[in-house]
């Protein structure tokens, strides 16, 4: 769990650290505009940002667990690693399309009712599981562990592929009857 949340913190650490990358090349240009000596000092400052946006960015994309960024009321994603995508049946990140909707995966929609209801009550929903279909119709166990970012109408967080070991405790159950 604790890896979870660290991954997380991180991308919202590559988030900061774009937003103030975004800022300080706006400054840059404007005292370069107005002949401003300091510029050249900053523009060292702004290669080390970018740097770091760079470190981040690799951390996000190569991470092997899905991380993901959905709308809320539909669940359209936003942004997604190539693990998630490949979670999705995706090929890589590149590959999902640009209206992808999460809601329309879930096999028991209920599932989805129930994990934004939860959300809505709590803001954090850690491990809950729901079947997913891939883009090639088969079935996937999901553990989602998601925040509500309430501010901008996202969901993000995590999804890891836990079919294997559901297989195993229904093979289990139905074995014990």
């Amino acid at each position: 769990m604790v890896e979870n949340l660290t991954e997380r913190d991180r991308l919202v650490d590559l988030e900061r650290a774009n937003s103030e990358l975004k800022r300080r090349v706006e400054e840059l240009e404007a005292r370069s505009r107005a002949g401003d000596g300091v510029a050249s000092q900053s523009i060292v400052v702004a290669d080390g940002l970018t740097a770091d946006v760079d470190l981040y960015r690799q951390l996000f994309e190569n991470a092997k667990i899905g991380l993901l960024r959905t709308q809320f009321e539909d669940g359209k994603v936003l942004a997604c690693n190539d693990r998630a995508a490949q979670l999705l049946g995706f090929q890589d990140r590149h590959a999902v399309d640009d209206d992808l909707c999460l809601a329309h995966h879930y096999v028991d929609p209920e599932d989805r009712q129930s994990l934004l209801g939860m959300l809505k009550e709590h803001g954090v929903v850690r491990g809950y599981e729901a079947r997913f279909r891939r883009m090639d119709g088969s079935e996937a166990w999901l553990r989602i562990s998601v925040e509500w970012i309430e501010a901008h109408q996202w969901i993000e967080g995590i999804i890891e592929d836990v079919t294997d070991r559901k297989r195993a405790e229904i093979a289990l159950r139905n074995s014990e009857e």
